[in-house]
């Protein structure tokens, strides 16, 4: 009888003991009395100490009827046993032949060449097939080894049936991928070609421009970036202050997630380049505006003034506007004073004329002369 057994199943069969030609040959022993069976009395029996033959208790177990159990047969416990039943009548003896099965693995229908974009996951399946069902492992672009029974990181693992996921490959992630697939009878590999397919970013905007706004105005400054994978866009400030979306700077600062950054209520201060900067594992780009605050030119503003003839008289043009206005008498005689404040005295009739003047226009007041008896 020749009782086949599968690798790693459970073999029921007698023990056996060392044999000659080098058979792995192991025996156990049942006894019997006066025709009656004592499944107590059932023991193995312990080969020599200098053979490897595993102990009762492990592996291997006697059942109460003389059966012989081996757990998980691997293919080195192929071979002969020989089961031995004694009592005071005599001995009996049966020789059993275990073949050990294993088929090596075998992987199949897997795919030699992946292409991926970037940003997007990556399943490499390692379909494979044996007796015992084989282990499988990974080796990586990077020559990192990775299986389902190691811990991985939060990129990639391995499931149980072999596949490898890579979450948010990168060009960086492109190269030769290899599984293998390993049990007692043998191994067998699979090498996977990854290909990450991927644009640099590109910002849509002007690559420099110039901006030029007032005092208080609001302002938005676009900066919408493309590529694959989507790229990262932050913003660094006039005086060097880096920005990301939706962080706080300042009540008057604000980056949206599009990409665009909000100036509010600028001043002379926020004058400067303002640089938006898009990146991804592809590459980077880069946009400039250059930001000029004016203030808004107002109208100049004087206020009233007179003079009284026969006393000493100082004439003091106050002005103001933006630009800061420039400020000019002109006396009775016509005479041009380029000056706020002049000093004299009245005698005769006419009248005293201030002028002031910036980009936005000119503003004058008049201050009359009376004589004494004029009042």
């Amino acid at each position: 009888m020749l009782p086949a057994a599968s690798e790693q199943s459970d073999m029921n069969i007698c023990h056996n003991k060392p044999g000659n030609q080098g058979q792995n040959i192991y025996e156990f022993a049942t006894a019997k009395g006066g025709g009656m069976e004592r499944s107590d009395a059932a023991l193995l029996s312990l080969p020599p100490a200098d053979t490897d033959a595993p102990a009762s208790g492990s592996r291997w177990m006697v059942l109460p009827n003389g059966t012989l159990v081996i757990a998980r047969a691997a293919l080195q416990d192929g071979g002969q046993y020989r089961c031995t039943a004694t009592n005071a009548l005599g001995t009996a003896r049966l020789l059993a032949t275990l073949a050990v099965v294993a088929y090596p693995p075998r992987i199949a229908g897997g795919t030699r060449l992946l292409t991926a974009h970037a940003g997007m996951p990556v399943a490499m399946r390692c379909p494979a097939e044996g007796r015992p069902p084989p282990s499988i492992s990974w080796v990586l672009a990077n020559e990192t080894h990775v299986s389902s029974s190691s811990q991985g990181n939060q990129k990639v693992l391995v499931r149980l049936d072999g596949t490898l996921m890579i979450k948010d490959v990168t060009v960086y992630d492109r190269g030769l991928y290899t599984c293998t697939a390993t049990n007692p009878a043998g191994t067998d590999t699979l090498t996977v070609k990854l290909q990450v397919i991927a644009a640099p970013p590109v910002i849509l905007e002007e690559k420099r421009q110039q901006i030029t706004a007032t005092v208080g105005q609001d302002l938005s400054l676009p900066c919408t970036a493309e590529g694959n994978p989507q790229p990262r866009v932050h913003w660094v400030l006039s005086e060097g202050t880096v920005v990301k979306p939706l962080q706080f700077v300042n009540t008057r600062v604000l980056l949206l997630p599009s990409g665009t950054l909000r100036l509010s209520g600028v001043v002379p201060a926020d004058s400067g380049n303002y640089e938006c900067i898009a990146t991804s594992s592809t590459g980077s780009e880069r946009r400039v505006v250059t930001l000029t605050v004016h203030h808004q030119d107002t109208l100049p503003r004087i206020g009233p003034m007179r003079g009284i003839s026969g006393e000493s008289l100082s004439l003091h043009c106050l002005s103001d506007g933006s630009p800061k206005p420039s400020t000019a008498w002109t006396l009775p005689g016509g005479h041009v004073l380029d000056r706020p404040q002049i000093n004299t005295t009245i005698h005769d009739r006419g009248n005293y004329v201030c002028k002031a003047h910036n980009p936005a226009g000119d503003s004058s007041i008049t201050v009359p002369k009376y004589r004494m008896n004029d009042w």
